[in-house]
Protein backbone atom coordinates (compact mmCIF):
# COMPACT_ATOMS: atom_id res chain seq x y z
CA UNK A 1 0.00 0.00 0.00
CA UNK A 2 2.89 2.50 0.92
CA UNK A 3 4.35 1.59 -2.09
CA UNK A 4 1.02 2.39 -4.54
CA UNK A 5 0.44 5.17 -2.80
CA UNK A 6 4.06 6.29 -3.10
CA UNK A 7 3.73 5.60 -6.52
CA UNK A 8 0.50 7.78 -6.97
CA UNK A 9 2.72 10.98 -6.59
CA UNK A 10 4.71 10.17 -9.28
CA UNK A 11 4.79 12.22 -12.88
CA UNK A 12 2.73 10.13 -15.36
CA UNK A 13 4.80 9.08 -17.99
CA UNK A 14 5.41 11.18 -21.33
CA UNK A 15 2.75 13.67 -20.29
CA UNK A 16 4.88 14.83 -17.14
CA UNK A 17 1.48 15.47 -14.93
CA UNK A 18 1.56 15.28 -11.23
CA UNK A 19 -1.59 13.62 -9.72
CA UNK A 20 -3.22 16.01 -7.04
CA UNK A 21 -3.04 14.72 -3.94
CA UNK A 22 -6.59 12.91 -3.27
CA UNK A 23 -8.72 11.60 -0.12
CA UNK A 24 -9.08 8.53 -2.55
CA UNK A 25 -6.97 5.49 -2.24
CA UNK A 26 -7.52 4.13 -5.42
CA UNK A 27 -7.88 6.52 -8.50
CA UNK A 28 -8.18 5.91 -11.99
CA UNK A 29 -5.31 6.46 -13.90
CA UNK A 30 -6.59 6.37 -17.37
CA UNK A 31 -6.04 9.48 -19.24
CA UNK A 32 -9.66 10.49 -20.40
CA UNK A 33 -12.50 12.51 -18.64
CA UNK A 34 -12.39 10.17 -14.97
CA UNK A 35 -8.20 11.11 -14.50
CA UNK A 36 -7.55 10.93 -10.37
CA UNK A 37 -11.67 10.30 -9.63
CA UNK A 38 -11.94 6.92 -7.75
CA UNK A 39 -11.84 4.04 -9.44
CA UNK A 40 -15.98 2.63 -10.68
CA UNK A 41 -17.37 -0.38 -9.33
CA UNK A 42 -17.78 -1.57 -12.92
CA UNK A 43 -14.01 -1.40 -13.37
CA UNK A 44 -13.04 -3.12 -10.00
CA UNK A 45 -15.51 -6.08 -11.38
CA UNK A 46 -14.13 -6.01 -14.45
CA UNK A 47 -10.75 -6.64 -13.11
CA UNK A 48 -11.61 -9.37 -10.59
CA UNK A 49 -13.69 -11.73 -13.59
CA UNK A 50 -10.35 -11.07 -15.98
CA UNK A 51 -7.87 -12.34 -13.21
CA UNK A 52 -10.22 -15.07 -11.97
CA UNK A 53 -10.81 -16.54 -15.11
CA UNK A 54 -6.99 -16.13 -16.36
CA UNK A 55 -6.43 -18.65 -12.81
CA UNK A 56 -9.10 -20.50 -14.16
CA UNK A 57 -9.99 -21.27 -10.85
CA UNK A 58 -12.94 -23.41 -11.80
CA UNK A 59 -15.43 -20.97 -9.55
CA UNK A 60 -17.06 -17.79 -9.77
CA UNK A 61 -14.96 -14.89 -7.71
CA UNK A 62 -16.42 -11.40 -7.07
CA UNK A 63 -16.53 -8.68 -4.99
CA UNK A 64 -18.72 -9.86 -2.41
CA UNK A 65 -16.75 -13.20 -2.10
CA UNK A 66 -13.69 -11.70 -1.60
CA UNK A 67 -15.06 -9.77 1.40
CA UNK A 68 -17.09 -12.66 2.74
CA UNK A 69 -13.74 -14.57 2.60
CA UNK A 70 -12.18 -11.78 4.45
CA UNK A 71 -14.57 -11.74 7.20
CA UNK A 72 -14.53 -15.41 7.76
CA UNK A 73 -10.96 -15.06 8.04
CA UNK A 74 -10.98 -12.30 10.52
CA UNK A 75 -13.39 -14.30 12.88
CA UNK A 76 -11.28 -17.14 11.99
CA UNK A 77 -7.94 -15.59 13.45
Amino acid sequence: MEKYLEERSNPIPRTGIVEAPSDFVFISHNSGYDYGNPIKKNTICERIKKYSDELDLGKRITVHSLRHSYATRLLES
